[in-house]
């Protein structure tokens, strides 16, 4: 702002110079301000004006030229935001990035166009999650990297709904003593899938007793999952639907509002579970 507003102070200092020498000349004074971009004649070219109305004039052309110049100040930094926003990347970008650090840089085309090395990177991160040894930073991150080969190359069958890859992850969240590795184990579960009845008993328990609603909301979700799996034998899954109906109606508070959310009344339960049988 300072760097358009010297030039216009510089020529009004002039003109209150002019005043202070009170110069009575018949001539009127005409004063040209500096190469501005923009800027307007400070003084108007009609002759008869007095050395304050000169000044005045002055005054309001500058007032004039600096709201110009602020709007279009404003202009471009609203257009500077919306560029940054557009060339920055998403947090999932960001994420997709960081997985493959470390990793060839025509890692995709090799997955696409060696089946052979996409077997082996699956396999690789795929024992990485399982690999009770491996920190569970290391571990999160396989899970990730085996959920984004298998959707590259389009082969979700060995990942989604796999019992031994689910087991690990629930064992992960039991045994992590940090909270969010806890969150982030249940939360790939959650998007994994659960197939194995077995586990059900673990998650009556978070969902009952933990002391986090999200992650007693996400253990709900994998009970939906497993309540809702038609590849289940009914036989397998009516004992889900027969705890979650008896905790919907005599749970404590937090447990019963938990259920209504995910799956209505027990009524409505009972009708969506009947549905799902009958497929």
């Amino acid at each position: 702002m300072l760097k358009f507003l010297t030039p216009a102070l510089a020529t009004l200092a002039l003109l209150i110079a002019g005043l202070s020498l009170k110069q009575q000349s018949a001539t009127q004074v005409q004063i040209n301000p500096p190469l501005t971009p923009d800027l307007p004649p400070l003084i108007s070219d009609d002759a008869g004006l007095s050395h304050e109305e000169s000044l005045r004039a002055a005054l309001h052309n500058i007032e004039r030229a600096l709201r110009q110049q602020h709007q279009t100040l404003q202009q471009l930094q609203t257009d500077l935001a919306k560029l940054q926003r557009q060339s920055a990347p998403t947090e999932a970008e960001q994420e997709y990035q960081q997985l493959l650090d470390g990793l060839p840089a025509d890692f995709e085309q090799r997955l696409k166009t060696d089946p052979g090395y996409a077997d082996q990177k699956l396999n690789e991160f795929y024992n990485q999650v399982l690999d009770v040894n491996s920190s569970d930073e290391l571990r999160l991150r396989a899970v990730r990297q085996l959920m984004m080969v298998s959707g590259t190359i389009n082969a979700p069958d060995g990942v989604y709904g796999n019992r031994e890859l689910a087991r690990a992850l629930l064992q992960l969240a039991d045994n992590s003593t940090d909270q969010a590795s806890r969150i982030k184990a249940l939360e790939h579960l959650s998007y994994v899938g659960v197939s194995d009845p077995g586990l059900s008993n673990r998650f009556f328990q978070l969902l009952e007793t933990d002391n986090n609603p999200y992650i007693r909301s996400l253990a709900s979700d994998s009970l939906a999952g497993l309540l809702f799996n038609q590849e289940l034998p009914v036989s397998q899954r009516q004992p889900i639907f027969d705890k979650i109906s008896l905790l919907m109606r005599q749970g404590d508070d937090k447990t019963q509002a938990l259920l209504k959310r995910q799956f209505g009344s027990p009524e409505q339960l009972e009708k969506m579970a009947e549905l799902h049988q009958s497929h």
